[in-house]
């Protein structure tokens, strides 16, 4: 009932058991993996089998941190991997590794600093996009003035005209611009 995927070794790095969890995790139900070696079960490019005969002289390993384990399908698990000793009358008697899928906390914590520089990039653009705005309010206010002073008759009056409508264009674009961040 454990949450932890859990394989019992013999001391020959031979498959006891497993408990649900790791059929779960890894894609292998008991019957089939009973009495296999262990290295058909736990498939890993890294040092884990290393770390297993280590565990056959009664070494155990408190944690191994996100170790890489392959499904029966192929895909790719990153687990903590405790590897303990069953020590009696002065030898092992057996191994148990007890592991957890952290797959998903590390997707999640990739999509949260995705989530977290999202929002740092929307803040950079509403408040580059005010600043934006500023200048260009002002430049449209002075156009507005120019062009009543200047009236209709003057020949820079359609020049005036043409800074105030790429004012405009420049305030609707900031205006989505800071909706959108």
């Amino acid at each position: 009932s454990m949450q932890e995927g859990v394989i019992v070794l013999s001391p020959k790095l031979t498959v006891t058991s497993i408990n649900p969890s790791a059929e779960l995790i890894l894609g292998y139900n008991s019957e089939e993996v009973s009495g296999h070696p262990v290295e058909n079960l736990l498939i890993s490019p890294d040092r884990l089998l290393t770390v297993l005969g280590s565990a056959v002289e009664g070494l155990s390993t408190p944690m191994l941190e996100s170790i890489t384990l392959h499904h029966r399908d192929g895909h790719t698990i990153k687990a903590d991997v405790k590897i303990l000793s069953v020590i009696e009358d002065g030898g092992t008697k057996a191994i148990i590794v007890i592991f957890n899928d952290i797959s998903e906390n590390i997707q999640m914590r990739v999509q949260t600093r995705q989530l977290e520089q999202r929002a740092l990039l929307g803040e950079f653009m509403g408040v580059f996009a005010h600043e934006v705005l500023n200048p260009i309010n002002s430049i449209s206010t002075g156009a507005q003035l120019l062009k009543l002073r200047l009236g209709s008759e003057h020949p820079q009056f359609g020049i005036v005209e043409r800074m105030l409508t790429d004012c405009e264009r420049i305030d609707h674009q900031m205006e989505a611009l800071k909706s959108y961040a």
